[in-house]
């Protein structure tokens, strides 16, 4: 987890740290529907089927199957647990096929809605080191201090600070003034066309 003080002008913008965040996981589609090795990718098949992103016999079987039982308008609702439950039991069916052990309910609703497990100690970390933030922005003790905080509770317990730079050409903190003159008659319309074609 890492906190940082983001003071607009003086330090960098949440965009510039954007590049140091983990890349989303996705799965290759080959080895989803041909080669499943985890127990994600069995409940990555069945979902992508219910949403129509495969085209095979066994993903159009699912599908038609989803739809006879929910309706043929009805897309997969992620809150619904009669869904989540369908989707848990054609996983749990697919690992059989493939020898796979793992696919639980809680894994199911895990990578549909594509949830990160929380702990409540990790929440009492958050919060305590937004806390030691505030306290140095509001003490004037962080002149001196870098304002940035990182905890690693993976290899063990240190705190580590690094301060981001300004990425240069950033949408946000590195964004160039630009004037416009414009008649007092002008629509907001219009005036968005100007935008867009210059």
């Amino acid at each position: 987890l890492a906190s940082r003080m983001i003071a607009p002008g003086f330090t960098s913008c949440f965009e510039c740290s954007m590049d140091s965040f983990p890349k989303q996981i996705h799965f290759p589609l080959c080895t989803i529907a041909e080669t499943p090795r985890k127990p994600d990718h069995c409940i990555a098949y069945v979902l992508f089927a219910v949403n129509r992103g495969l085209a095979n016999k066994s993903a159009h079987a699912l599908r038609q199957e989803f739809e006879s039982l929910f309706g043929s308008d009805t897309k997969l609702d992620k809150d619904n647990p009669d869904h989540m439950r369908f989707i848990y039991e054609k996983a749990l069916a697919r690992s059989q096929i493939f020898n796979i052990s793992g696919v639980s309910y809680m894994l199911t609703m895990g990578v549909v809605k594509n949830i990160i497990p929380a702990v409540a100690s990790t929440n009492a970390v958050i919060a305590a080191a937004c806390v030691n933030e505030a306290f140095k922005a509001l003490s004037y003790c962080s002149q001196s201090l870098n304002s940035y905080f990182m905890y690693n509770g993976n290899t063990g317990v240190y705190t580590h600070t690094f301060k981001y730079e300004r990425k240069s050409g950033c949408p946000v903190c590195d964004a160039k003034e630009i004037r416009f003159e414009i008649d007092k008659n002008e629509t907001l319309n219009s005036f968005i066309d100007k935008l867009i074609s210059d």
